[in-house]
């Protein structure tokens, strides 16, 4: 089975590519150099998250693993969905439902953990 792609198709592709190895860097960025202190311009901000320092330094862990996570899987899927030839809107459709979802479920989780220190 050849697939073959078309000029926008492979701009799609390397535009989403592109956002997904974004969600891994921020993810790394945020590992290797997490905000020392609370602020309300760089990491992630909640109000639980910015309610005590260890709740703090937590939620940047705990998001970060997340953002890679969510790059990782994506890539995944962009690979795969390569394969199948997917529709260029369906591709994109999808792609920007799993990338809302997988941000809903980061804060979901991220929340979550940052309750247990309750």
């Amino acid at each position: 089975m050849e697939t073959q792609l078309y000029d926008g198709q492979i701009s799609l592709v390397l535009i989403l590519t592109g956002l997904s190895l974004f969600f891994i860097l921020l993810g790394f960025i945020l590992i290797k150099f997490p905000p020392k202190e609370i602020n309300s311009f760089y990491g992630y901000r909640t109000s639980q998250s910015m309610s005590s320092k260890i709740k703090w330094h937590l939620a940047q862990e705990y998001s970060a693993k997340w953002f890679i996570g969510t790059g990782i899987f994506l890539t995944l899927f962009l690979g795969i969905s390569y394969f199948i030839n997917l529709n260029p809107l369906v591709l994109s459709i999808t792609y920007v439902s799993m990338m809302i979802v997988f941000i809903v479920l980061q804060i979901i989780f991220t929340e979550r953990e940052l309750k247990t220190l309750d």
